[in-house]
């Protein structure tokens, strides 16, 4: 085998062309050669840095038999014993290719003294481009078998093999060593590679700048649909829908117009009024809206009705709000009606949302039905008289996160020259006791190795945030460690997690995802929507 196994490109020493090709011929299982080989000198002993043009290791009997060191050079050549000088076209060489072939022989020796200390090593000059006029007559500091040239070409493998038996005879008290201590030893360390890894922090801040490139595409392109009176956009996970709602209530609110911005996720519209600030426009949940309605027509009613259950929130809440609504005819109209992510409302909802509106009033829906984990009754009142545009491609999401995402759910998901990203990685655990060594281990892998904010790192949970065990454990690694109040602020040093039902709407850069069960068991439309939360590091645990 040949170490390069293509002879560079970008390379144009003919003669050390000739040579590798020839070498490269030479049974692959009887013989190893390295091109080019460069040291950087580790001992006393040994010249601070070198080059071997090839060292050809002899295998044959499954044995490391011994070691060639070649020496090559081009163009006319001749060696001057009464100056004992060489010259190359005419110019002196300083050191000769003897003496190169002679030191470069010494420093491998020095370089790995244990692994060729029962290792024949010689060396011989090759001038591939020329003639040896002095035939058998050589100079009395080589020997005829270590002078070859263009002829050698053609000869090659009875060059090298006498080469070799010609040192072996000489050393004969150097019987070789085992081939598995050249494939473990030193073939390992002439093929030692490095890599620099760039710390994932790096490639999250590129990856960063692609993303509000393709955001402020998107929201260019998104400008001129703003003034369609009733439009209900539609679109996957990292379309951009709460970007460009976001977008298209700020645009028209600077207008002038009253904009009512709606969303069913309470951390959403959180993050939505510390993005948003315009007093056109007023940003709430569906059941804060309501509530408020409700407490300004009839506080006496939520007095009677205290609590604060699913029945409360899905039926009795909704419905009274659409009664005082409906009575009061919706004193406040509004401009605009926006809300982002839609499939979380009940058709119902929406009809009394719909109430606050003017004939004149522009409304616009963002929904992704396959991001209806709740499982409510969607629909669109009026949906004949909406103008549908569909959002086709992703630019929230790296293209490995997608892929993960469409191989285990089967849902389409639309790259739009997202950044591609790490892969995603599984990881199993047991309990809680081995998912929290897990966590712990891989968060700090992230914050110390790959140098990423604890800012930007979210563990998503599957259930309720109140009953997961999480509760009790207070730190991962030296970080605290709590579930997210939404009505606090995110310390930046506290590690955090929460459920999809909260997050909902939301990304963040690393996202650890808890799975309590496996992917594979999970609805997909809940893993499609939590899996999408990652713009570009995603690690799932599952329970095995």
């Amino acid at each position: 085998m040949i170490y390069p196994p293509q002879f560079p490109e970008d390379y144009e020493n003919i003669a050390e062309k000739r040579v590798y090709h020839a070498l490269s011929a030479l049974p692959k299982d009887e013989y190893d050669v390295y091109f080019q080989k460069s040291f950087s000198g580790s001992g006393s002993r040994e010249n601070d840095d070198y080059e071997i043009d090839f060292l050809v290791i002899d295998k044959r009997n499954d044995r490391i038999n011994a070691i060639l060191v070649i020496e090559v050079k081009g163009g006319k050549l001749t060696y001057s014993a009464k100056e004992n000088c060489w010259f190359q076209n005419s110019h002196k060489l300083n050191p000769g290719p003897d003496g190169q072939a002679r030191k470069n022989k010494h420093n491998l020796v020095h370089r790995f003294p244990s692994l060729l200390a029962n290792v024949p090593v010689g060396w011989v000059l090759w001038f591939p481009e020329g003639y040896n006029t002095a035939g058998d007559f050589t100079p009395v500091n080589m020997r005829p078998w270590q002078v070859l040239d263009f002829d050698s070409i053609a000869q090659f493998k009875e060059s090298i093999n006498l080469a070799f038996e010609k040192i072996k005879g000489k050393y004969m008290q150097l019987s070789g060593e085992p081939l598995d201590l050249y494939a473990t030893k030193l073939r390992t360390s002439l093929l030692r590679g490095l890599g620099i890894i760039q710390p994932l922090n790096i490639r999250l801040k590129r990856f960063d700048e692609q993303f509000l490139q393709l955001e402020r595409e998107q929201k260019s392109f998104f400008a001129s649909l703003y003034q369609i009176r009733r439009l209900a956009v539609s679109g996957g996970a990292g379309t951009g829908k709460t970007l460009l709602a976001t977008s298209a209530a700020i645009d028209l609110g600077n207008e002038g117009k009253s904009v009512l911005f709606l969303c069913f996720n309470r951390m959403l519209a959180l993050a939505l009024e510390a993005t948003i600030a315009n007093e056109n426009i007023t940003i709430s949940t569906f059941h804060t809206f309501a509530y408020k309605r409700v407490d300004e027509q009839d506080s006496g009613w939520l007095t009677r009705n205290p609590e604060r259950g699913d029945e409360f929130h899905m039926r009795l809440l909704p419905e009274k709000f659409d009664e005082i609504t409906t009575k009061n005819n919706s004193k406040k109209k509004y401009d605009v009606v926006i809300i982002d992510e839609a499939q979380d409302f009940e058709h119902t909802w929406l009809r009394t949302v719909f109430k606050y509106t003017h004939p004149k009033s522009q409304v616009i829906l963002f929904f992704d039905e396959n991001q209806n984990i709740f499982k409510r009754r969607f629909s669109i009142p009026g949906k004949d008289t909406f103008i549908s545009f569909k959002l086709h491609n992703n630019y929230r999401n790296t293209r490995k996160i997608c892929d993960f995402v469409i191989l285990a759910t089967g849902i389409e998901i639309t790259s739009s020259n997202t950044p591609v990203g790490v892969d995603v990685e599984t990881i199993g655990y047991t309990g809680t006791e081995d998912l929290e060594g897990k966590v712990t281990r891989c968060v700090l892998n992230l914050v110390q190795i790959e140098k990423i904010p604890l800012h930007d790192i979210l563990i998503l949970i599957d259930g309720h945030v109140n009953d997961h065990p999480f509760n009790s454990v207070k730190a991962i690694a030296y970080f605290k460690f709590k579930a997210w109040d939404i009505n606090s602020p995110r310390e930046p040093n506290e590690l955090y997690f929460t459920s999809i039902t909260r997050f909902k709407g939301l990304e963040s850069n690393v996202v650890l995802l808890i799975l309590n069960e496996t992917a594979e068991s999970e609805e997909k439309k809940q893993f499609y929507t939590q899996c999408t939360r990652a713009k570009s590091i995603l690690k799932v645990f599952e329970r095995g």
